[in-house]
């Protein structure tokens, strides 16, 4: 009767699986294209084995086109019986070759390592969403546009991309520089990626920089080593000129009652008796990018545009995109005394919302009008009242 298990024991070995990886920077990165600045690389095979002996490590070798072979580093038993592995360290090959493993002269089976150049790396090297933040007093906003007295520096975040990991930036050195507009430089961080961040091929990374100088045109430069990749230009202005360029874009009215809060365009006719009313104005600067502080004050005015009360100065955020403003709720004993809601920011008034219903303008049969006698004052509310009544009569 035939030694099934003899037969079996000194069979020639079987190549189960391939794989290989490559060291940077005190990383292994597994199954990823290798870049030309690696350190080594490493080829993993699954065979299958009847014993290992001493003389086993001597019996395989790897060979690569052009090149003579190489015997395994190590080769160690797998958790399945019957299994070894077997480690191959080798250096960077300069361009995409295979990888032929073999058993004393019989070839047990191939792979192949993708090499990926300097030139093809940064071909494909991609910097998206690059984005400036001012640093202020209690808050993180994006800009292109900063009042330089208020910031206290700038955080630059970019989006790092490639179709490989991103190992190779080790080498190149990228940084991110705040320049001048001569394109002078007054300060430069270096980037510093996680080790996680080197082995994936996308990463949010972020620098602090400091706030510029002075007012003016400034620029932010990511870049590899000397060469800029990307550029964003900012600038700085004063606290006069944020003021100078806010804008009313409108305004709206917030009812609050103990069990609910509700937003609406027009003030209502009356409150019930738990209700309270306050106005929402609605800011914008006209700078782009623009992210700032400034201090507004609300003021209620009766029907002659008398001073009824103010409120004490508030400091709020305010960007190129709308920004509300609610500086607080009234009771209804406060609103049947004041007639319209004014905010200022110093001495200039910018908005006023009215509680007033805009007169109505009576024609006559020859098609002309007679103006209304009551003295009003046009706000946003009146616009919203007239933009309202235009779109129902367009839409009759």
């Amino acid at each position: 009767m035939p030694d099934l298990f003899s037969a079996t024991r000194s069979s020639p070995p079987q190549s189960q699986a391939m794989r290989y990886s490559y060291e940077k920077a005190g990383l292994t990165i597994d199954d990823q294209p290798i870049p030309w600045c690696a350190e080594s690389v490493i080829v993993e095979a699954l065979v299958r084995i009847g014993t290992i002996t001493p003389r086993t490590r001597l019996e395989f070798g790897l060979k690569l086109t052009g090149s003579a072979s190489i015997p395994p580093e190590v080769v160690r038993p797998d958790e399945t019986p019957g299994l070894a592995r077997l480690f191959f360290r080798l250096p960077p090959p300069h361009a995409s070759t295979t990888a032929d493993l073999h058993w004393k002269q019989r070839s047990l089976g191939q792979t192949t390592l993708p090499i990926v150049t300097r030139d093809e790396f940064l071909s494909r090297l991609q910097i998206q969403h690059a984005t400036v933040q001012t640093l202020l007093l209690g808050a993180t906003a994006a800009c292109r546009t900063l009042v330089s007295s208020q910031a206290r520096g700038l955080i630059a975040s970019s989006v790092w991309s490639s179709p490989t990991s991103l190992a190779p930036l080790v080498d190149l050195l990228p940084a991110i520089e705040l320049a001048n507009a001569l394109g002078g430089t007054v300060e430069r961080a270096e980037l510093m990626l996680s080790g996680a961040q080197l082995r994936g091929k996308q990463a949010l990374a972020s620098v602090e920089l400091k706030k510029p100088p002075r007012t003016g045109p400034w620029q932010v430069r990511w870049l590899l080593g000397d060469r800029t990749i990307q550029l964003q230009t900012i600038r700085a202005v004063t606290r006069v000129a944020l003021e100078k360029s806010l804008r009313l874009l409108g305004g709206r009215f917030l009812i609050q009652s103990p069990s609910n809060l509700s937003v609406v365009r027009l003030p209502p006719d009356e409150l019930k008796a738990d209700e309270r009313l306050g106005p929402i104005f609605i800011l914008a600067s006209s700078e782009l990018g623009m992210a700032g502080r400034c201090t507004v004050t609300l003021r209620g005015l009766d029907a002659n545009q008398g001073l009824v009360f103010e409120l004490p100065p508030q400091e709020v955020l305010v960007r190129d995109g709308p920004t509300p403003v609610a500086p607080g709720t009234f009771s209804q004993d406060d609103v049947k005394s004041i007639r319209s809601f004014e905010l200022r920011v110093g001495k200039r008034r910018i908005g006023l919302l009215s509680l007033d219903s805009a007169p109505t303008a009576h024609f006559d049969a020859e098609g002309s009008f007679a103006l209304p006698t009551e003295e009003f004052a046009w706000s946003a509310t009146a616009e919203s009242q007239l933009q309202e009544r235009l779109s129902h009569l367009m839409g009759g």
